[in-house]
């Protein structure tokens, strides 16, 4: 390749950036099994599509021993709607299965709460988790379990010998295929 073609960053074999989406701990471990039997950097970066910069803030996550993400939440919220309102709300919800404006009438009406419209939505979207049943329940139930997944494809890409490893790249491939289409058939 000549210098100067190259437009951005080529895409590897494994898609780093879909394996991230679904589990981003999950990810970089690939990038360091796959440091493991292959020293090189630059090459790493390729077969992952991500660039070098990325593979090194890898390995300096590793050496600090947590390879999770930082939380994005500030780290004050003064503002913030205090627990045991969102409690309250997200206990209304599935008690009765109303919208944000009727549930905000029937918080006042009924626990003696009051919450805006607007702030019900909030609290309903960041405790999407522990609403009932819906779509969003069975997201994580799927998740979790291509979570578990990926968790027994990395011990058993380190039981193996050299040439079964050739293979884990399709057997990414394939958890991401999977997690996409579980989450078609939700939506």
């Amino acid at each position: 390749m000549k210098a100067g073609l190259r437009t951005g960053v080529g895409r590897g074999t494994i898609d780093y950036k879909g394996l991230r989406g679904f589990h981003a701990e999950a990810a970089r471990r690939a990038v360091l099994k796959y440091l493991k039997t292959n020293t090189n950097i630059s090459e790493a970066a390729r077969m992952f599509g991500i660039t070098r910069a990325v593979v090194y803030d890898i390995l300096k996550k590793e050496k600090t021993g947590d390879l999770t993400d930082r939380s994005r939440a500030p780290g004050r919220q003064p503002r913030r709607t205090p627990v045991e309102v969102e409690d309250k709300v997200v206990a209304a919800k599935n008690k009765t299965r109303l919208g944000p404006e009727r549930l905000s009438r029937y918080l006042h009406e009924y626990e003696g709460v009051s919450v805006s419209v607007g702030t019900i939505r909030h609290i309903m979207r960041r405790n999407k988790a522990r609403l009932g049943e819906g779509p969003h329940a069975l997201q994580t139930i799927i998740a979790a379990t291509l979570t578990q997944e990926f968790d027994q494809l990395l011990r058993w890409a380190d039981a193996r010998s050299e040439t079964d490893k050739s293979l884990f790249p399709h057997f990414v491939c394939y958890l991401i295929c999977l997690r996409q289409i579980s989450f078609q058939i939700i939506m």
